[in-house]
């Protein structure tokens, strides 16, 4: 499945020593307003990430960086195909359960 162009971001995290490439893919939802999920060049998964921490870390790519965006999104679609968002993971809810007459 082909994730269309204009629903990602490429970025990088400043994140010291742990800072990588990222990508953002707008349709992909956490179930919650306070994560995002970014998919981590360096660890190669997407992640689930606290939005207040994470967001002003981020910065779009340098010219130089912006050279590797072909890997880095062909690394993204690898992580994609398998990835299975949380809210996707969710058990699907139990009818409530029948209270038995007491006699």
């Amino acid at each position: 499945m082909a994730v269309k162009q204009d629903t990602l971001w490429f970025g990088y995290l400043n994140a010291g020593k742990k800072g990588s490439l990222v990508v953002r893919d707008s349709t992909l939802d956490t179930g919650t307003s306070t994560t995002i999920y970014l998919f981590n060049q360096k660890k190669g998964k997407i992640l689930e990430y606290r939005r207040d921490i994470v967001e002003p870390k981020l910065r779009p790519l340098t010219d130089k960086e912006s050279a590797e965006a072909e890997a880095l999104a062909e690394g993204f679609e690898r992580a994609r195909s398998g990835f299975v968002p949380r809210v996707a993971r969710r058990p699907v809810s139990l009818p409530p359960a029948r209270k038995k007459r007491r006699e």
